[in-house]
């Protein structure tokens, strides 16, 4: 090999280098680019005022009213038969706390012994009324609890719905009223 040989072959690796490294530049700078567009990102994000983030977020918030409507209904109704059984109970408890009330003036303690029994036993006769009452609508109100929370949670895997969550957030749509 002549010396003329030698340098026309340090300059080809020395071509190949540079174009290697331009090659990777140019792939670093493509990853860096494309980690700038969060998934779900769409051209004029930006640009969205809270309204508009609004109405595309409405197909999702349809996805999942019909499951909130329904938990919440059954949420007010075990509201309003836990209410039921407190206003039941009320004069059974204020005849309980009178009756507690005047055994208090016994001095040897043996009224106000029967009468605490007595406040117990109702309290748990109460109770067990009330869960037999309550417990079906309570079960329901867990499943449907449990559904919406499964629905809510494959949604988070929409990258767009997040994205718009994202961008009503930066742009404080959630403060405005």
């Amino acid at each position: 090999m002549t010396a003329e040989a030698t340098e026309e072959e340090r300059m080809s690796i020395r071509s190949r280098i540079l174009g290697w490294a331009a090659a990777l530049g140019a792939a670093l700078w493509m990853t860096t680019a494309l980690a700038d567009d969060p998934p779900g990102a769409r051209p004029g994000d930006d640009k969205m005022t809270c309204q508009e983030i609004a109405t595309e977020l409405k197909p999702y918030v349809e996805q999942i009213r019909p499951g909130a409507q329904a938990a919440g209904d059954m949420a007010s109704q075990l509201k309003g038969k836990a209410e039921k059984h407190m206003a039941e109970e009320a004069p059974k408890m204020a005849a309980l706390s009178a009756a507690a009330m005047a055994a208090g003036r016994d001095p040897t303690g043996l009224s106000q012994r029967a009468v605490n029994r007595a406040i117990e036993a109702e309290q748990k006769a109460a109770n067990e009324r009330a869960k037999a009452d309550m417990q079906p609508l309570g079960d329901k109100l867990t499943a449907q609890t449990q559904d919406l929370a499964a629905q809510g949670q494959s949604m988070q895997a929409d990258p767009r719905l997040m994205r718009l969550m994202e961008l009503g957030k930066t742009k404080g749509c959630d403060k405005k009223k």
